[in-house]
């Protein structure tokens, strides 16, 4: 990302979905000089072991070294008998590649925002973030009412509780005359009432 920046390839917000800047990170990121690691400013490519470089990068580095400047490469910057005995090579594809990262930036820059999206499509999102918007400030206002409506429930239900307990000693007693699914079962009256 601080090699789109530093060449002005920077996507402006609302320009770009998540995964284009992703694919255009991930393409810049195959276009960086390993030596001054910015985007290549006229690639160039060894001829030994087709590493690239910007070409001042390379022609800087190869005054005082003989091998490739990438770790591990260890090949030697010229192979005699090579591209007409330079140890280079202006590398156009790349050029092109980078050109056409550079353009792809700068008309998504100019393009509208969200451009991908059908203007019905961008009304239907701000409405929706409204919507969003009043719902949660609804729903501050109302958790105080439903708390205290939570508080009033309880304290209803309690008193009932209470009502329903029968008498004043807080015994529960059964009237066998209150519920007629129970004539079936043969009982006598004295063992519910007992104290």
């Amino acid at each position: 990302e601080n090699a789109l920046k530093e060449t002005g390839f920077v996507l402006h917000d609302g320009k770009a979905t998540e995964q284009m800047r992703k694919s255009i990170h991930k393409l810049a990121s195959l276009l960086v000089c390993p030596l001054c690691k910015k985007i290549f400013d006229q690639p160039t490519t060894l001829a030994s072991c087709a590493h690239s470089f910007c070409v001042d990068c390379i022609d800087n580095y190869g005054c005082g070294s003989w091998v490739c400047p990438v770790d591990g490469c260890g090949m030697p910057l010229s192979i005699v008998g090579g591209h007409g005995g330079s140890y280079r090579k202006i590398n156009p594809q790349l050029s092109q590649t980078v050109e056409s990262l550079r353009l792809i930036c700068q008309n998504l820059n100019r393009s509208s925002d969200q451009w991908w999206m059908g203007p019905s499509t961008v009304r239907a999102i701000q409405k929706m973030h409204e919507e969003r918007q009043q719902d949660f400030e609804h729903e501050d206002d109302s958790v105080g009412r439903r708390e205290g409506q939570c508080d009033k429930d309880e304290e209803e239900e309690m008193i009932d509780l209470q009502a329903d307990a029968g008498g004043d000693d807080g015994r529960v007693r059964y009237n066998p005359n209150d519920d007629d699914d129970l004539d079936s079962i043969d009982s006598d009256d004295s063992i519910w009432n007992r104290k």
